[in-house]
């Protein structure tokens, strides 16, 4: 059962907690199989005792409770919806698309030069641009770009995206409405770069 919910999650974007609630099935039913276990061991032929009668019925009746406990309140659908659109040569396409409830909206900011030296800057550049074009390929994720929040830090006073502090950075988040901000950190000792990033709720300001 966990692993059909499971296929369904990652092949038809079923919601997440399909397979959370699948095991906690499964797991409930363990006080019946252990009853009919323990009365239907032996060989030959079997009743129904009474406590089979009880237990079974009331085992069922609380997994009933805790499904319908679990589901209330619960978007049943699927996480994406298909859209329809003809090609340039006529021909009907179909696309599965997310539903913009399951979306998430990403703020990136240019990273930050641990080494202190300027003739490194590019690399943070060419860091959060990789990340904006890896980033953009998973249609659940939006991108809010760097270069977008640029106009903030400038009202700020801030002419280029070197030293802004985290807190302004959350106040350009919530400005685009972004749920996350990605902060990402670098130092470089030749030959090799070291990347390191933080995400944080922007609402609670929490990292992930």
């Amino acid at each position: 059962m966990a692993f059909i919910c499971s296929f369904l999650v990652d092949r038809f974007a079923f919601p997440e907690y399909l397979v959370t609630l699948s095991v906690v099935i499964l797991a409930a039913f363990i006080p019946s199989v252990i009853i009919l276990a323990w009365f239907h061991g032996k060989t030959g032929p079997d009743q129904w005792t009474r406590v089979e009668k009880v237990a079974i019925p009331i085992n069922v009746m609380i997994i009933l409770i805790i499904l319908v406990l679990f589901i209330r309140g619960k978007d049943l659908n699927a996480l994406t919806t298909p859209i329809s659109y003809k090609d340039e040569s006529g021909e009907k396409v179909t696309v599965n698309l997310p539903r913009s409830e399951y979306r998430r909206s990403n703020a990136l900011f240019y990273p930050e030069n641990e080494n202190s030296d300027s003739q490194y800057d590019w690399i943070g550049y060419a860091i959060v641009q990789l990340l904006d074009l890896d980033l953009d390929q998973d249609l659940f994720v939006q991108v809010i770009s760097a270069s977008q929040s640029m106009p903030f830090f400038q009202q700020k006073g801030f002419s280029e995206p070197e030293n802004i502090p985290l807190t302004l950075m959350r106040q350009a988040a919530s400005e685009q409405y972004a749920e996350f901000i990605l902060h990402c950190r670098f130092s470089y000792a030749d030959p090799k770069t070291v990347p390191d990033a933080d995400l944080y709720n922007t609402e609670h300001f929490k990292k992930k």
